[in-house]
């Protein structure tokens, strides 16, 4: 579950890292994710296998804000919370009455939290950036990684109307993880209690 986690991490510091992006291949992505300094949403997430068999569905909700704060609820089908204020990461399993944190380790590359200070320069360093077309409205860019030792396999990003309505994103085990999110609200105010983690009485604190 924890690998799940370190890929909805990896996802949503990327669109927080390309804030600052301009005119180049991704300038088309850039504008979108600039239009929005904080978010958010309802989510569906399904992750398949190699063979693009169903393995786990689950929903909840999200939210984040700039600089580098997010949140990511879960509540079905089991209940856990990921959420980071841009220093550490927490996950709560809410069943187990545990909770991991980690340092949001920005200068180990191979850490997803890397992108947290990264420019565009590096997020071009490191992926090719296109669009790709697809039946339907929403409007999809592909990122590919340059370097073959990456985790992802490549990730791709859907907007309709502006707002970012889907991620998708296959790992290097050949995994397709799915993100469709409804309900999008762009730029609500969103106190900074809402990535705060505070340890309910009686949880496990495992720091990592």
């Amino acid at each position: 579950m924890h690998y799940i986690y370190t890929k909805i991490i990896a996802l949503f510091i990327l669109v927080l890292s390309l804030t600052n992006a301009n005119a180049s291949t991704a300038e088309d992505l850039s504008q979108l994710l600039t239009n929005f300094q904080s978010m958010q949403a309802d989510f569906k997430q399904t992750i398949y296998d190699q063979n693009q068999k169903p393995l786990q569905k689950s929903m909840g909700n999200m939210a984040l804000k700039r600089p580098g704060q997010f949140r990511w609820e879960t509540k079905q089908p089991t209940p856990q919370l990921l959420l980071t204020d841009g220093n550490y990461v927490w996950i709560y399993d809410i069943d187990l009455e545990q909770a991991t944190k980690q340092k949001a380790d920005t200068g180990n590359q191979n850490n997803p939290a890397s992108l947290l200070s990264g420019s565009i320069k590096d997020i071009e360093r490191r992926f090719e950036v296109s669009t790709i077309q697809k039946p339907g409205k929403i409007q999809w860019f592909r990122l590919v990684p340059k370097d073959d030792s990456d985790m992802f396999q490549w990730i791709e990003l859907g907007f309709a109307d502006g707002k970012l309505s889907s991620m998708k994103l296959n790992d290097k085990l050949g995994t397709l993880s799915v993100f469709d999110f409804s309900n999008v609200r762009i730029n609500p105010t969103l106190n900074a209690s809402l990535f705060t983690f505070k340890v309910p009485k009686g949880v496990e604190v495992i720091i990592n």
